[in-house]
Parts: C-alpha cells; structure tokens; sequence
C-alpha cells in the first residue's frame, strides 16, 4: 500500500519533468512545420531548397530551425522564387512556467528547432506569362536581317571563365534561332578575326572593342554582357551595340536570389527575350 500511495505522489512529478526535459515549444509544435505552396497557375513544378517536392498546390514538410528557398516553373511562365523564414516562436517561453528547470526545455528547443516557426505558413506564386519567340510573332522580309555577332560573356565574381564561355554558346543559339538575325558563330568568329591579325588577349568589355571586334567581322551589331554573382543574387546583363555609331540599341538585365548556376542558362534566355524585346520595339517606332 505504501509503495502505491509513493507511486501516485511519484506520478505528477515525473509527468512535470517529462514535459520540461522535452522543452515546451518541441511539444507544442515539434521540430518542423508543414507549409502550403500554391501558384498561379496551379499545376507548376514545385522546388524547395532546389530538391524537386512534385507540383502545386503542395503541403511540404520542412524544418523549424532554417530559412527555405522556393522556386515554381512552369513552360510558358518566368519562374517565380520566394523565401520562407525562420522567426522566434513565442512556444519558446514556456519553458519559463517552470523555473528551476527550464533551462534543460530551453536547450532541448533550441537543439530541436522548435524554437522557431516559418513565416509565411502559406506561400502563393503568381507566374508571369511570357511570349514565346519574337520570331514567330515579327517574321522579317528575306534579306532583312540583321548581321550580328556575340562576344563571349565576361564572368563576373563567382562565375568560372569555361562556365561563362559554356553560356555564351547558349546566347548564339538562342539568337541563331531568332530569323531576324544572321549570326557569325563562335568558328567563323575566331577565323575572321585571325586571318585579320586580331586576337582578344583576355574580354572585350568596352564599347571601343565592341566597335572594332565588329568592323573586322562585317557585321551591323554586336552582343556583348556579364555575368555575376552579387552575395545571393545571380546577374546577367545583355547589350545590343551598333557597329557603325558606337551606339547600345537596347539592354536587359535578369537576376534571382537564392538560385544555383544550373538556373544561368534560363536566366540567360529570359535576358536575351528581354534584350531582343527591347531592339526591335525601338527599331519599329524608329
């Protein structure tokens, strides 16, 4: 009998020290929170922390204890990024209720996460539809395109020389595509400048280099741009030059927090849009 009465006074002690030696926000909230992702439109490849999570709308799982990096794509649509944060949650103080004690709460929310929650619990997406290739939409007369060629790519800090020579390929092609231009490819580039006696010893990044790379090769245009890395930002910038005034036509620049190099080459493409967008809207109201 002594050792049941012992037993139940025993009971509410140890129930007490479970609770605190767990850490009230670990109990309350556990070590994760569930977020729901949405987009508009629905239906968009959904990636968190660049590990695909299947497609929107979405409930994903994710730890308490640090910042999350969202990204939505879909064909048809720029991609749309978002940050989910981690912020103190109030949880954490109830480990103060038990006095003596809440220090070994405190240590155990703290290594668990659960001292924090993300903000927001729910994200919406909305992407942004883009056209498809001007080409299709501007077809130009025969004999009407332009003449250009395409400097390689100053890598910026961050990016590797072969990476950006790697995405400079990708330009060419993607304007080699667009029939309002003719392109000079890389091959034929570096032919023409070599039986001239003309050698680019490192990056032609100046407008007086722009200007004479082209006059060498024949062409109206020239396509010069960089690309970087700014803390957690990616950056690309893209420039249309005329040969003959010395003049930039158009520019665009793209960028994206968070993103990995293995977003450059869409990055890129967007850029590119954005720059041949600009060029022949100015050449229409001219």
């Amino acid at each position: 009998m002594k050792y049941k009465k012992y037993s139940q006074k025993l009971l509410p002690v140890v129930v007490i020290f479970a609770f605190v030696w767990s850490g009230c926000a670990t109990i309350i909230q556990g070590s994760s929170q569930v977020v729901k992702i949405k987009s508009e439109p629905p239906d968009a490849a959904l990636y968190v922390d660049n590990v695909a999570q299947g497609k929107t709308p979405a409930e994903v799982s994710l730890t308490r204890s640090e910042n999350h990096y969202v990204q939505v794509k879909k064909p048809g649509y720029k991609k749309a990024t978002a940050l989910i944060e981690k912020r103190f949650s109030p949880w954490f103080l109830g480990n103060f209720i038990f006095l003596s004690l809440f220090w070994v709460g405190m240590i155990v929310d703290s290594v668990t996460g659960a001292m924090w929650k993300l903000e927001p619990p729910e994200v919406l997406l909305k992407l942004e539809n883009v056209s498809g290739n001007t080409a299709n939409k501007n077809p130009v007369p025969a004999g009407k395109a332009v003449n250009i060629a395409v400097l390689d790519l100053f890598p910026g800090t961050g990016i590797e020389r072969e990476k950006a020579r790697f995405l400079s390929d990708i330009l060419r092609s993607f304007l080699a595509n667009d029939k309002r231009f003719t392109l000079v490819d890389r091959n034929n580039m570096e032919a023409i400048l070599k039986e001239q006696g003309f050698q680019i010893s490192d990056y032609c990044d100046s407008s007086e280099c722009s200007v004479r790379v082209g006059r060498l090769l024949g062409v109206e245009k020239m396509v010069s741009g960089t690309i970087g890395r700014l803390g957690e930002r990616l950056m690309v910038t893209l420039q249309i030059l005329d040969v003959e005034t010395g003049r930039i036509d158009a520019a665009a620049e793209n960028s994206c927090n968070y993103c990995s190099e293995e977003d450059l080459p869409e990055l890129l493409r967007e850029c590119a849009q954005k720059m041949v967008d600009k060029y022949f809207s100015g050449q229409s109201s001219n």
